[in-house]
């Protein structure tokens, strides 16, 4: 690399291009064919990798990058071309069907651009379907070649990765036709599932159109997980990478709008999830997890293909996803099942089968009497989505949703989920004041109307009595005065701030200070949620809670290192 940098440095100012690359990729062409002359792939791989991050270091030095010139495409399609070119002389070891020597379109085939013919000859002798060397030095040269591709993502462009996607694919399938058979092509199988679900992810996808279903990641990560008797690993791989495929792939495709047969080939495709159901019943946490993240990125699709969906997610899947929400032993399995059906209240999905009540009580339950933090947050963000879209006489009787919420956003002990509990109040206050049809806090009337802002301030004054009577204010003054986790505090006080936003545009809180017709809290609620409104205003107008909080931040920025700091202030 230091030799490279020399070259370029020698070749500044003999060619237009503010890169100089002309001179170093001649230079970079004859190391490469003097690896390939002796067959050291390993070396090839491992310098055109060096070589590819060199090259994006050099250009973006140059604030280059951003446009690379014909001669920067070229070296990067040449390194990305000899690496591929190692993944195609080597897979026919596997099977003979995959020799590059019936591909047009593969790496290896392009490297005779730049390589001498003679040499070309020669090396394609000696691929795979030769016995000239073992199996087990021809996978290792895959693995290797593997191994450089990975590590040279970051410096690619989408162009890019589309070539060496389609060596890899070809070398995945080939892989495959072996896997099974040895712990090394296993182990490959694996590192190469993993590589192409990474490039695709950095890619963004490919138009599942334009692609051969033979060759579709989408497919073959289904074909694996359909394969009796995969080990865990190889199974939460398959998941992963399936995951990324319809983030990435089919869900944007779809919601371009397909119809008629377009839709009815997405359809069959969509027809292979229901193998991952046999995956929430596997013995291990991590592919029950991961079988679950895929349903969640599939109810992404809910808004513009509830006809699907439907397909997929009958009564029976839905019970039983509500069985593992509830039962699983595992504590991340048992929130990424309530995560799911936050996803279906969110969209509005599945509502007949799974009534919103009892969806409502079972969150309620996890919320009082689970272990784990990770379940009781998610079980918060399934009783906001609830109450956001139902109304709260829908979900369960009386104050119930309330007197659990106002539990855990005071007395909780973990701070990422008292964190989620202000957020339920936060959006309640949003809610009570878009039911009172006083307007967002980012409409702003250019000369409102003084029996406008009379009206507006009526409304405020019963949306404030409703927060009080349900524990919303008491919830959002206990939590900024938290002494426990600072981003707590920064949490009640981020409402805090939307309150005085609202007051800065319609100037209530001189109307509730010096009005005397405010609402007493029914006297059935419990003293322990009660906090007047006048109360709650006079606290906030008392500034002392904010110069705490400024204090506590400023000795979080300056002393958190100060061991003695620490003690004194504990």
């Amino acid at each position: 690399m230091i030799e490279l940098s020399h070259v370029q440095r020698e070749d500044r100012g003999t060619y237009s291009c503010i890169c100089n690359m002309n001179r170093v990729f001649r230079h970079v062409n004859s190391i490469i064919q003097t690896f390939f002359t002796q067959y050291n792939f390993l070396a090839v791989n491992k310098f055109c990798s060096s070589s590819l991050s060199w090259c994006t270091k050099v250009t973006r030095q140059n604030r280059h990058n951003t446009s690379k010139c014909s001669s920067c495409e070229i070296f990067e399609t040449s390194m990305l071309c000899c690496m591929g070119a190692c993944l195609n002389l080597h897979a026919c070891c596997l099977d003979s069907k995959y020799c590059f020597k019936n591909k047009s379109s593969v790496s290896l085939t392009k490297v005779g651009n730049f390589i001498e013919e003679d040499l070309m000859k020669m090396i394609a002798q000696n691929c795979g379907c030769s016995p000239t060397e073992s199996q087990s030095l021809r996978l290792k040269y895959i693995q290797c070649a593997v191994f450089e591709i990975k590590r040279s993502i970051p410096y690619l462009s989408k162009e890019s990765v589309l070539i060496i996607l389609s060596d890899v694919i070809e070398t995945l399938l080939a892989v495959m036709s072996d896997s099974g058979r040895s712990c090394t092509t296993d182990s490959l199988l694996l590192h190469l599932l993993t590589l192409a679900g990474d490039l695709f992810e950095v890619n963004g996808g490919v138009p599942f159109q334009s692609i051969d279903p033979e060759r579709a990641l989408y497919l073959i990560t289904t074909r694996i997980i359909y394969r009796s008797g995969i080990d865990e690993r190889m199974a939460i791989i398959s998941l992963q990478v399936l995951k990324k495929v319809l983030r990435y792939q089919l869900l944007p495709d779809f919601l371009c709008g397909y119809e008629g047969e377009d839709a009815r080939s997405f359809l069959h495709w969509l027809a292979h999830l229901s193998i991952a159901k046999d995956k929430l019943t596997s013995a291990s946490w991590e592919v029950r997890d991961s079988a679950l993240e895929v349903y969640q990125t599939v109810i992404e699709l809910g808004e513009t293909a509830p006809v699907y969906l439907n397909l997929m997610f009958n009564e029976y899947f839905l019970s039983d996803i509500l069985d593992i929400a509830k039962k699983d032993e595992s504590s991340y399995v048992r929130a990424s099942a309530i995560n799911l059906y936050t996803r279906t209240v969110r969209m509005k999905l599945f509502k007949d089968s799974i009534p919103p009540n009892i969806l409502c009580d079972m969150a309620i339950n996890v919320l009082l009497k689970d272990n784990m933090p990770v379940v009781r947050r998610a079980a918060c963000e399934l009783i906001t989505a609830l109450y956001i879209s139902y109304v709260p006489d829908v979900l369960c009787e009386g104050n119930k949703i309330f007197e659990a919420m106002f539990d855990i956003s005071s007395k909780d002990l973990d701070w990422e989920v008292k964190k989620s509990a202000l957020h339920f109040w936060h959006c309640t206050i949003d809610k009570h004041l878009m039911e009172e049809n006083v307007p967002p806090i980012s409409f702003h009337l250019l000369s409102p109307d003084t029996n406008d802002t009379d009206e507006m301030i009526s409304r405020i004054k019963v949306v404030l009595n409703k927060l009080s009577e349900i524990g919303c204010l008491k919830a959002i003054w206990l939590g900024v005065k938290d002494d426990c986790d600072l981003k707590v505090c920064q949490e009640a006080e981020y409402i805090i701030n939307d309150l005085e936003e609202l007051n800065k545009q319609w100037n209530y809180v001189t109307e509730v200070v010096k009005c005397n017709d405010l609402e007493e809290p029914n006297e059935a609620v419990p003293s322990s949620r009660h906090l007047k409104v006048k109360e709650f205003i006079t606290l906030l107008q008392n500034k002392e809670w904010r110069d705490v909080l400024d204090g506590r931040r400023n000795w979080i920025e300056t002393n958190c290192d100060d061991l003695t700091s620490l003690l004194d202030h504990i």
